[in-house]
C-alpha cells in the first residue's frame, strides 16, 4: 500500500502495551521493551491480545485472571497468540490451541476446551490473529 492509502486505517487501532508490572520486559530474541501501562489499561480495552505466557506450567496471577475475567465481562474481545491460550484457560475463558499445547491445555483446563464461542479467539502463529479489528488493543 502506498502511504496515502494506509491513511483510511489510522483510526482503526490505538495500541497499548501493557504488562502484569510496569517496566522492562524480556522478550524473545533477547531484546527488551520497556512497558510503561499495567493490567488497568485492560479495564477498558475493546480487545485484549495475548500474545505468550512465559510458562505453559505456571498459572498466571491472580491479578492476571482478574483483569482478563473484567475485560471479557464488559465485553472485551479477548485474542490469545500460541501458548497465550493458557491465560485465557487459567481465567475460565474458553479457549483452544494448535497441536504442540492441545493435549496440555485438555489435562489442566478441561473445562475452557471448545470450537465455537463469540468474542473469544485462539490462533497458533500472529499473523492470524490481525485479523482481530480492534478500536483498542492492549497487547
Amino acid at each position: 500500500m502506498r502511504g496515502q492509502d494506509l491513511k483510511q486505517w489510522d483510526d482503526w487501532y490505538e495500541v497499548t502495551i501493557c504488562a502484569e508490572r510496569p517496566g522492562r520486559l524480556a522478550v524473545l530474541g533477547g531484546a527488551e521493551w520497556h512497558v510503561s501501562y499495567g493490567l488497568d489499561v485492560l479495564a477498558v480495552a475493546h480487545t485484549v491480545v495475548i500474545p505468550s505466557v512465559a510458562d505453559v506450567y505456571a498459572e498466571p496471577s491472580p491479578e492476571v485472571i482478574a483483569a482478563l475475567r473484567l475485560a471479557r465481562s464488559r465485553g472485551a474481545r479477548i485474542v490469545s497468540i500460541c501458548s497465550g491460550v493458557f491465560a485465557l484457560a487459567a481465567a475460565g475463558l474458553r479457549a483452544t490451541t494448535h497441536w504442540q499445547y492441545a493435549d496440555l491445555l485438555r489435562k489442566r483446563y478441561l473445562r475452557s476446551w471448545w470450537t465455537s464461542v463469540r468474542s473469544t479467539s485462539t490462533t497458533a502463529g500472529f499473523s492470524p490473529a490481525l485479523a482481530a479489528r480492534p478500536a483498542s488493543t492492549c497487547v
